[in-house]
């Protein structure tokens, strides 16, 4: 007959034998680790900040980019640097876009900002909800008063509808295609009324 445990040893043996289950036990209980999202191959978007939905297009300007700026003042304003359309003249005419804002040209005459564009792709509005896609019959309904020629490539039914803030001097074009939406808009100075920009 195997003699009976001393409670002493009885003790040390329920004590070991926690010990080992210890491990198992906390396995069990673990919460499981939270996944570290992978860096990708691509790294950092480079196509700059995102802009508020805030930031609307109007006769001073877009955001804190403002009508009368140099270029280096817009690219600081925007937080990137805009790739010209075609070389850098600072005593001419010279347009250049953000890779941040699709459809969108700003327009430099004498090194100052003049004019700001926005074409198809451009998602930008008007503090009035107008932009690429609004309806002749809405520009006529929000901007009254508005100076109106045919537009010189589509013809009628394309017009240029232009609503000046001072006349002649600062507004907003539209320009509207065939079937009556806009297709173009144009804000800042009288260079709003060029017809081919600086190409």
């Amino acid at each position: 007959m195997r003699p009976a445990l001393s409670t002493a040893s009885l003790a040390a043996a329920l004590l070991m034998a926690a010990a080992l289950a210890a491990p198992a036990l906390a396995q069990v209980v673990r919460p499981p680790s939270v996944p570290i999202p992978e860096r990708t191959a691509a790294g950092p978007s480079t196509s700059g900040p995102a802009r508020p939905a805030s930031w609307t297009l109007t006769p001073q300007g877009y955001g804190p980019v403002r009508i009368g700026m140099t270029r280096a003042q817009v690219n600081r304003a925007l937080r990137e640097t805009l790739t010209p359309r075609s070389e850098w003249e600072e005593d001419a005419c010279e347009s250049g876009t953000a890779a941040s804002l699709p459809g969108m040209i700003f327009m430099f005459e004498d090194g100052r900002l003049t004019r700001i564009s926005l074409y198809e792709e451009s998602a930008v509005r008007t503090p009035r909800g107008l932009g690429i896609g609004s309806t002749e019959a809405e520009v006529r309904r929000l901007y009254p008063g508005l100076e109106e020629e045919e537009h010189t490539y589509v013809g009628a039914p394309g017009l240029y509808l232009t609503y000046w803030v001072t006349p002649k001097k600062r507004g907003v074009r539209f320009e509207t295609n065939s079937e009556r939406k806009v297709s173009a808009v144009h804000a800042g100075l009288d260079s709003i009324t060029y017809i081919e920009g600086c190409l």
